[in-house]
């Protein structure tokens, strides 16, 4: 697992994801990161930033929820709540952004629903009545009262302003 989250955040920055700034000082040599690895770092990282990260990380390249399972199998029961909440926080928000991202020319496939019925919410309710659900059942799931809603509407909200203002 990946802790450093310098390393991390250049990762994502070379799958196109730059909702993070890059940190100079990082100066170990560059070594891309397998996607389950990332995965598990990512859900496991203490700062949030990090791990909201995997919001835009699977809007922006939906083929890393082909390795969902493998880091399930490896993450602690923190991360995997992390990992599965988040992952359905994409595929939610992507499903109600879809025509914004064709606009700028993202035609990535659409996120498959995998954990929707695991977690408690139906897909046919509208976005923000899904959103409502699946924040109420991260906070049982993870004994933490915050703001779950609000933190997967930010982590999109951040990526969407990349896609439409990209930066060098």
């Amino acid at each position: 697992m990946v802790t450093d989250g310098g390393i991390l955040v250049r990762e994502l920055h070379r799958l196109g994801i730059k909702t993070l700034r890059e940190n100079a000082q990082v100066t170990a040599p560059f070594i891309p990161i397998d996607a389950v690895e990332l995965l598990i770092s990512l859900s496991e990282h203490q700062d949030a930033r990090l791990r909201s990260a995997l919001i835009p990380l699977f809007v922006h390249s939906p083929h890393y929820s082909n390795f969902i399972q493998q880091a399930l199998a490896d993450c602690s029961k923190q991360g995997a709540i992390v990992l599965r909440c988040f992952y359905a926080a994409a595929q939610i928000l992507q499903s109600q952004h879809i025509l914004t991202f064709e606009q700028f020319g993202y035609k990535e496939p659409k996120l498959p629903s995998i954990f929707h019925k695991e977690l408690g919410f139906n897909t046919s309710d509208d976005v923000s009545t899904q959103l409502r659900h699946l924040a109420i059942q991260q906070r049982k799931l993870s004994k933490c009262a915050i703001n779950w809603k609000g933190t997967y509407e930010h982590a999109y909200q951040m990526y969407a302003r990349t896609i439409a203002n990209p930066v060098a």
